[in-house]
């Protein structure tokens, strides 16, 4: 009977589940070791990004809670701006002599965003192009003060202005006669008159050298339209002994467009076509058609026309005429080759 009882009571005791248990220590001891492990792969990563900077020195690096104090040397040009914000530094001021950052404290120094510097162990390289070539030689001889710059190739070219550089352009791209160039800040401005063979490439080298050309004020002609021109011109001469200002300004208006001509074809010849109405006697009519010729053949001999782009065909009068025709009484002309 009382080993029976006892077998009861053994039967009706509760047992004791233990797995929630275990399931929370395991839950707890990987969040801790998860939570380890990712602390130290974030402290890691600060660390090497640390080590890696330019210019900075690091001592020591710990964990203060959600942030991390790094205590180090900087110099005065390391950038430390792309750090995590969770990193805090304690620095104390020091000169580096690394490449990068002897590159920066001569890039300071210069204040030139258009030139370039190269440092190899302090050996510093200067390349680029500067409008203020003497100012930046006057930086550059003190460059071998700054900490680190050990000696100094300047390699640096000058950019030309806008001035130097048309200058340089005409020199070997000198303009056609009666075609202008000027500027207006850094635009190109074309006017004037110029033939289009003559123009054109000249055109297309300023295109390709200067970024902006205006040719709007530019007028271009082809060598029948200044041809036809001229032909349509004529110099009336009822005085065959003296020229007036406005046969004058005729001449002139006939020189330049056949000086536009010779841009295309230098060979190029003037023939000056002097006529009479054939009043009064043959021989009288005559010697007017030859000092018509020779007037006119000696203005423009004063205007600048040299004599062997000068042809003179006198149209003489073979019998007089009772008519007057003042139309007559001058000088046409003709371009031949």
């Amino acid at each position: 009977l009382l080993t029976k009882s006892q077998s009861d009571e053994t039967e009706d005791s509760p047992s004791i589940n233990w797995w929630p248990w275990l399931l929370i220590v395991a839950t707890l001891l990987g969040w801790y070791f998860w939570s380890s492990y990712r602390n130290h792969q974030t402290y890691q990563s600060n660390y090497t990004q640390l080590q890696q900077v330019p210019g900075f020195v690091l001592q020591n690096l710990v964990n203060d809670g959600d942030n991390y104090i790094a205590t180090g040397l900087k110099d005065p040009n390391a950038d430390l701006t792309k750090l995590p914000n969770t990193v805090q530094i304690n620095s104390t001021p020091f000169v580096s002599l690394e490449d990068s950052m002897i590159e920066a404290r001569v890039k300071k120094y210069l204040s030139n965003d258009q030139l370039k510097v190269h440092s190899d162990n302090g050996l510093i390289t200067l390349s680029g192009a500067s409008p203020e070539l003497t100012k930046n030689t006057l930086h550059i001889d003190n460059l071998l003060l700054l900490p680190g710059v050990k000696s100094v190739d300047n390699q640096i070219t000058r950019i030309l202005t806008i001035d130097e550089r048309i200058t340089q352009f005409l020199a070997k791209n000198p303009l056609p006669l009666n075609m202008q160039l000027t500027h207006d800040n850094d635009v190109i401005k074309l006017s004037g008159q110029a033939m289009t063979a003559v123009a054109t490439p000249l055109m297309a080298l300023l295109d390709e050298q200067f970024a902006k050309v205006d040719k709007t004020s530019l007028e271009l002609f082809t060598p029948k339209q200044i041809k036809n021109r001229i032909a349509q011109k004529h110099v009336s001469i009822i005085n065959p002994n003296k020229i007036n200002e406005e046969q004058h300004v005729t001449l002139l208006s006939i020189l330049h467009d056949f000086n536009l001509l010779l841009t295309t074809n230098q060979q190029l010849k003037l023939k000056i076509l002097p006529r009479s109405d054939c009043q009064g006697t043959v021989a009288e009519s005559n010697q007017n058609i030859n000092n018509r010729g020779s007037l006119v053949k000696q203005e423009l001999l004063d205007s600048g026309l040299e004599s062997e782009n000068i042809l003179i065909e006198m149209v003489y009068c073979e019998q007089t005429s009772d008519e007057v025709v003042l139309d007559l009484l001058g000088v046409w002309f003709e371009v031949v080759e």
